[in-house]
């Protein structure tokens, strides 16, 4: 009897299980389409993961996979003259993120791609000719060197990208940023997390919620601010204006004037030859500058200031500390000979050369040494 019984389950659900596997397979669809260069390729995906390789085929090929039977009649894949737009719209949000697209492209084309949720991956040791948008609700893109403008956004996870020869717009709701010199302006933005720029050629902007900035080479003017962490130049060749809520700020071989302020912590100033407009709350100024015929201002709420000036330099430096506690001779100290008359411990005039552009020094607490660089 339970070999009856058993029999007639199976044969009962049979068709049934037959069904499920035909609604619920997966497999792989791969469609292929030639092109020539200079076109548009267009992905606007729902859910999934994208990776992207650069081939030297006129032709477009593009596979889908761990896609479900019953999603498949929300695939769309056609062509229009030169360009190739993927779709995959399915009316109901449960989760799908298993679902990869794997495309070969060739090196001289433009990509939109866009998924609600899921990383993008172009091979970094490759590179592409044409315009770059990549848009993802939630994952890490990563993508090689690109001649042309770029537009990278995720809401929540890592961006890295090689060298960019155009504008670029890169934004991360939350995570790291790595990019390559860019050629063009740049905008680079995340809402948590540290960034770390080779530089662009023209205008630069960046700013993070909280971590760390690192700008290699700004060749025109460049914002930066962070609203806590530390930030570095490392080289400038315009204007810098930068800001965060607390960290230490450090600036290398700058050629332009410099507006820098932190909440507390050093500031440190190496071969600048311009104006300086710093400021902290609390911590330590190191400043070796060339002045030019602007004047200069560091202030710290409580700190030591070394300023270190050409010898041949001309400049008025004024020293101030503001503290009214009983002060001797060696809290203000200089290797440009004595200070003018009138000075006293706590407020001291110094002419180097005769005199120039003013340089202003001053501190609520600490000391403040003038010294020869050259």
């Amino acid at each position: 009897m339970k070999r009856i019984t058993s029999l007639f389950l199976a044969l009962f659900m049979a068709p049934f299980a037959v069904a499920g596997f035909s609604l619920f397979a997966q497999d792989k669809d791969t469609k292929t389409f030639a092109v020539s260069k200079g076109g548009t390729f267009e992905l606007d995906t729902k859910a999934g993961e994208v990776a992207a390789s650069v081939w030297d085929k006129n032709e477009i090929s593009v596979t889908v996979e761990y896609m479900e039977n019953a999603d498949k009649q929300y695939l769309s894949m056609t062509q229009t003259g030169n360009n190739v737009r993927v779709s995959f719209q399915p009316p109901e949000l449960r989760p799908r993120n298993r679902i990869q697209f794997r495309l070969s492209i060739p090196a001289e084309f433009n990509l939109d791609l866009r998924t609600g949720g899921g990383k993008v991956m172009m091979a970094s040791q490759q590179s592409i000719v044409g315009k770059v948008r990549i848009l993802t609700g939630g994952g890490e893109i990563e993508i090689g060197d690109v001649n042309g403008d770029v537009n990278l956004h995720t809401g929540g996870g890592d961006i890295q990208t090689g060298a960019l020869a155009g504008n670029a717009d890169l934004s991360a709701g939350g995570g790291n940023v790595r990019c390559g010199f860019i050629s063009g302006a740049a905008s680079i933005r995340t809402g948590g997390g540290n960034i770390a720029s080779r530089g662009a050629a023209k205008d630069l902007n960046i700013s993070t919620g909280g971590g760390a900035i690192n700008i290699e080479e700004a060749g025109a003017n460049a914002i930066a601010t962070t609203g806590g962490g530390n930030l570095s130049v490392n080289k400038s060749f315009g204007k810098l204006t930068l800001s965060t809520g607390g960290g230490a700020i450090s600036v290398r071989n700058a050629n332009g004037d410099l507006s820098v302020t932190t909440g507390g912590g050093n500031l440190t100033f190496e071969n600048v030859t311009g104006s300086i407009n710093g400021h902290t709350g609390a911590g330590g100024i190191n400043a070796e500058i060339s002045p030019v015929n602007k004047d200069t201002s560091l202030e710290t709420g409580a700190g030591d200031i070394d300023l270190g000036l050409p010898a041949s330099a001309k400049a008025t430096v004024l020293a101030r500390i503001e503290s009214r506690m009983p002060h001797d001779e060696s809290d203000i100290t200089s290797e440009f000979g004595a200070p003018e008359k009138g000075s006293s411990n706590h407020e001291k005039t110094f002419l180097t050369n005769g005199g120039g552009p003013r340089i202003i020094l001053e501190t609520k607490v600490g000391k403040i040494r003038i010294r020869k660089t050259t």
